[in-house]
């Protein structure tokens, strides 16, 4: 039984100590020069021929939470929502159903990693799923576009960036700026848009 009790204590005893602070405070704690958080806003336009005829900008709120690996790498998830308007003048014949078209919004979460070249430059690349909601309507989704079949609401999405750090409290850069390339796949067909994204670096 000494020898058992004698085991735990020496397995359970550094995480006890990794837990204690100075203060003898005990509890789970991220660790903080590893884990950061972002927040902005995006600003995009179509790049494919079939949104291009029938929408313009788009504007959104994207949230990244992200873990050091180290030096150079990390590994992140975004959340981001998106919100395009329809254009009000567009050939009749670009349209699959004979309902006016709409505005759109479209929901994604993307896991994905980012490669920093130097302190202030980075590149990154994104996947995971998206829904998109066309403004009154929660079955057609993406369905409007000729080559869907009417009805596609959730897809594959990708995202591939590049931007740089800047300085907004002397000593910590907490801004960034980059530019994006989005694609949503669904039924063998895609849709991209390209953007600018501007986002405040927490904890960083």
């Amino acid at each position: 039984m000494k020898k058992v009790f004698t085991i735990l204590l020496y397995l359970t005893g550094p995480v006890f100590c990794l837990a204690q602070d100075n203060n003898k405070n005990f509890g789970f704690r991220l660790p903080s020069a590893k884990v950061g958080f972002e927040g902005g806003i995006n600003f995009s336009l179509p790049a494919h021929d079939d949104l291009m005829r029938t929408h313009t900008l788009g504007l959104g709120l994207s949230a990244r939470a992200m873990m050091d690996l180290n030096e150079h790498w990390e590994i992140g998830l975004r959340a981001e929502y998106d919100h395009r308007f329809a254009k009000r003048d567009y050939p009749d014949s670009v349209l699959k159903f004979t309902n006016k078209h709409r505005d759109y919004t479209i929901m994604s979460l993307k896991p994905g990693v980012q490669f920093n070249f130097r302190p202030r430059y980075f590149a990154g690349l994104e996947a995971g799923m998206a829904y998109v909601k066309l403004e009154g309507d929660s079955k057609t989704g993406f369905g409007f576009v000729e080559e869907f079949d009417g009805s596609t609401p959730i897809g594959f999405m990708m995202e591939v960036y590049a931007g740089k750090k800047f300085n907004y409290v002397p000593g910590r850069m907490n801004l960034a700026m980059s530019v994006y390339w989005q694609f949503f796949f669904a039924e063998t067909h895609g849709e991209s848009v390209v953007g600018l994204r501007a986002a405040y670096l927490f904890n960083r």
